[in-house]
């Protein structure tokens, strides 16, 4: 039960999930039931025909950069074209699709970013964030995603620092941090980046 309360799924504001644990052959899986389980066990079904991205996988040898990168756009690629496939066959409602399409997304920049964490920002090989679209972090229907706000927090870090993380009080990188979240985000996004960093750089 606990392993299962790690696992991913999605729910609409509105929708009612009822959840099932499934005891099959010793080891318990989660089911749903009504209208929508195809769409709450979007995720499930998705990992056990890809499995999760395996960062740590790729970070070793010449150019863990590039070859990092390809690992983590072809999962993602192949996530949407499992997306595609599954929601066309079960005739899934459109905005389902669009906010599963958005957490995929927002799974994939978090992949791309990992690796940035450890180093500094000029050691990022140029047009690493290429398929970064910055206008994804307007969306303000995303707020209720996690991981999309840490998301929010890791870019801007990289965005304002040479550093990734170094520096953090110092008042340039605080300066820094401000005119990053102005430029880059907007709404509760940019006040809630701006509003930490201000808070942070008092202590």
């Amino acid at each position: 039960i606990l392993r299962l309360a790690n696992e991913p799924f999605i729910v609409i504001p509105g929708d009612t999930v009822y959840v099932n644990i499934v005891n099959s052959e010793g080891e318990p899986t989660l089911s749903f039931e009504g209208p929508k389980h195809l769409e709450h066990s979007f995720l499930i079904r998705l990992n056990e025909k890809l499995g999760r991205f395996m960062n740590d996988n790729y970070l070793i040898g010449e150019n863990p950069f590039e070859k990092y990168k390809v690992a983590a756009t072809f999962h993602f690629d192949s996530s949407l074209l499992f997306l595609e496939n599954y929601f066309v066959k079960q005739k899934t409602n459109e905005s389902f699709q669009q906010t599963a399409k958005d957490f995929l997304t927002t799974q994939y920049y978090l992949n791309l970013i990992y690796p940035v964490g450890t180093t500094r920002k000029e050691n990022v090989p140029p047009g690493y964030f290429d398929t970064v679209d910055k206008d994804f972090f307007r969306k303000m229907n995303l707020l209720g995603f996690r991981e999309f706000i840490l998301l929010a927090s890791y870019y801007n870090n990289f965005l304002s620092l040479a550093s990734s993380f170094d520096g953090y009080y110092d008042s340039a990188a605080v300066g820094a941090r401000i005119n990053s979240a102005n430029v880059n985000f907007e709404g509760e996004v940019k006040d809630h980046w701006i509003g930490k960093t201000v808070i942070h750089s008092d202590h």
